[in-house]
């Protein structure tokens, strides 16, 4: 539920939704990935899931930015920029970091 509030407050519903289950596959891969490893050894190493889970993280933003920005998209591209370069400090920024009502509205 959290995902999809922080979609609907950002985009209307069908924009929303359509990004949610844009999501849905790679979530599922994960899944699929934790359960094969679950059955080829009793737990998955906390490196190979915080792998998988920014690279989910990575492939969302692709999604979005794609979506919202194409020329920004093309231009990260074109000048073979991997968002993991940024994106760790964006977010480390935005959730490491309180910010006033003023500023969230």
């Amino acid at each position: 539920a959290f995902p999809a509030s922080i979609l609907l407050m950002s985009m209307d519903p069908y924009k929303a939704f359509k990004a949610f289950t844009n999501l849905i596959p790679a979530l599922t891969s994960l899944i699929r990935f934790i359960k094969a490893q679950k059955k080829g050894k009793n737990d998955i190493s906390k490196e190979n899931l915080n792998f998988l889970k920014i690279q989910i993280i990575k492939n969302a933003f692709l999604s979005l930015l794609e979506e919202k920005n194409p020329k920004a998209f093309k231009h990260l591209n074109n000048l073979r920029i991997n968002p993991l370069n940024f994106l760790t400090e964006w977010f480390g920024t935005v959730y490491g970091t309180t910010l006033s009502f003023d500023v969230l509205l």
